[in-house]
């Protein structure tokens, strides 16, 4: 009798402890599920939703980190004109101020409907023009109280109005670009009161503008960025290559970029807000003689090349960028460099060496491919990004520049129409009281 007084204690015990475990797992699944985040695109993209991918890669690339990494939580595309007058969107679509206006507008009502509808928690993500949208959206949340607050996080990536880096915000002297209707000079603001991480790969020319651009150099370099690197955030989708990667980069060579503890020196800390700048393998200015050797099966002859001009350009090129400053910090344009022509000398001397060096290696080694290029690329989705740290010591700074806007309000926060269709991501493999707008800018 003992016997089995002691074995039925023991499978009561198991029973317990497997019904407490299914109800621990059984709520977490459900928290984590009510998580919605709001996708803003970038110009040329009015309709997320209608790209394939778009939304999954963003969650799968950008939100690791936030509370959108399970593989229910809610993907809602916020869909706006996205144009950009008269390039993108034709002779009849909105300028720049309307489009972002819009956006915003849009953004908002959304963002209203989620909070107001659910106590869950909420990410905001905007891409290029999408991130100039919701620099606008965090303007107007500055005064929410702090319970709401509590509620929310914001990723934006290749932002113009990034404060140290942005192309609006480099010409920020201009204030406001004639005919083309955008206004320059505003930052996303900093000290928000709910995290913000800001991505921006290196020598986009959207979100890492250089800072001196009599450096030609440097602004050419950046010019061929747009076409080589800004296009490629959110890739491989339906409007890219399908074997397009961000920047070059494969699924696991971007999450580990992402990652503050492998590359704590892509990550700066300013106020409320991270800043990752992601390496960029190979320089703008030599990809059309990557691709041409790509296509005309040269690669043997162009590869020694790229590779002895990329050390000593990327040196002089990075005189026209202003990296000791903090990219939480207001920087626009400038014309006189900040550098030390000594150093500068000496880095040049080092890298014309390391360029023979590895031009040397290519040869022997009949390398088709430049250092840094995938061999192999990847279209399968990035694994989640390791959790983007904020814990790192902000350094304390000055509130942005941007005027005032009339914010949303916890009491203006009710049950209304959503900004977008919804979609549930698939598994990861591995991370109606309008508010009044006024949109700030930014590309």
């Amino acid at each position: 009798m003992r016997n089995f007084r002691r074995v039925a204690a023991v499978l009561a015990a198991m029973f317990s402890a497997i019904v407490l475990g299914a109800i621990s797992v059984l709520t977490s699944a459900v928290t984590l599920a009510a998580t919605t985040a709001l996708i803003v695109p970038g110009t040329g993209t009015p309709d997320a939703d209608a790209v394939t991918n778009f939304k999954t890669n963003v969650q799968t690339y950008y939100l690791g980190g936030t509370t959108c990494t399970a593989p229910s939580c809610t993907l809602t595309g916020i869909p706006y004109p996205a144009s950009l007058w008269p390039l993108v969107g034709g002779l009849s679509a909105p300028k720049w101020d309307k489009s972002v206006a819009t956006g915003v507008g849009h953004l908002n009502s959304a963002l209203i409907n989620t909070l107001g509808s659910t106590t869950d928690p909420v990410v905001i993500f905007g891409f290029s023009q999408g991130a100039a949208v919701v620099s606008n959206e965090i303007t107007n949340l500055l005064t929410l109280d702090p319970s709401i607050k509590s509620r929310l996080e914001v990723v934006v990536a290749g932002n113009p109005d990034r404060p140290n880096g942005g192309i609006w915000t480099r010409l920020g002297p201009v204030s406001h670009i004639p005919i083309l209707d955008v206004e320059t000079g505003d930052q996303t603001p900093t000290q928000t009161g709910f995290p913000v991480t800001d991505i921006a790969f290196e020598y986009d020319p959207v979100g890492d503008a250089p800072a001196y651009p009599l450096n030609a150099l440097a602004t050419i370099n950046a010019l061929m960025g747009l076409v080589f690197i800004h296009t490629t955030y959110i890739a491989p989708n339906g409007k890219t290559s399908p074997t397009a990667l961000p920047d070059g980069y494969t699924a696991a060579e971007l999450a580990a970029q992402l990652d503050p503890l492998q590359h704590p020196e892509n990550f700066k800390y300013y106020n409320d807000t991270t800043y990752v700048t992601i390496p960029t393998k190979i320089l703008p200015i030599m990809q059309p003689l990557v691709l041409f050797g790509a296509a005309t099966g040269t690669g043997r002859i162009t590869t020694p090349i790229v590779d002895l001009l990329s050390p000593a350009l990327r040196v002089l090129i990075d005189t026209g960028y202003d990296r000791t400053t903090n990219p939480g910090v207001y920087v626009p344009f400038r014309l006189i460099p900040r550098v030390n022509p000594f150093e500068v000398a000496s880095d040049f001397v080092n890298a014309v060496g390391q360029g023979i060096n590895q031009a040397i290696e290519d040869i022997k080694t009949g390398a088709t491919v430049p250092v840094g290029a995938a061999a192999t690329p990847s279209v399968t989705p990035a694994p989640s990004v390791a959790a983007s740290i904020r814990s790192g010591s902000a350094a304390a700074g000055p509130r942005p520049a941007s005027a005032p806007k009339k914010p949303l309000s916890a009491s203006s926060i009710t049950k209304s129409g959503s900004g977008g269709a919804a979609e549930t991501a698939a598994p990861s493999s591995g991370h109606h009281a309008a508010v009044a707008h006024s949109a700030r800018n930014a590309a």
